[in-house]
């Protein structure tokens, strides 16, 4: 069985859509210390790297807030 991350090099464009999984009403009762919790903050870190490393187009507005958010966290 191959694993999905085997594909990523196919994709040649993605519109994403950001939104903190953290908000989601099962993630949020979950708590904080749960292990949802903390997946769902994986993968949302992980959706983010990818797409500011992928050769594949990606919506603007997601590149924009990518970039501000490195910006964010380097002051």
């Amino acid at each position: 069985m191959l694993c999905p991350c085997d594909y990523l090099s196919e994709i040649t464009a993605a519109y994403l859509r950001l939104y903190d999984s953290r908000r989601l009403p099962q993630i949020a009762e979950a708590g904080e210390n749960s292990r949802a919790w903390q997946h769902a903050i994986a993968v949302d870190d992980a959706l983010m790297c990818w797409s500011e490393i992928t050769p594949a187009f990606i919506n603007p507005s997601v590149v924009s807030v990518a970039k501000s958010r490195v910006w964010e966290l380097s002051i």
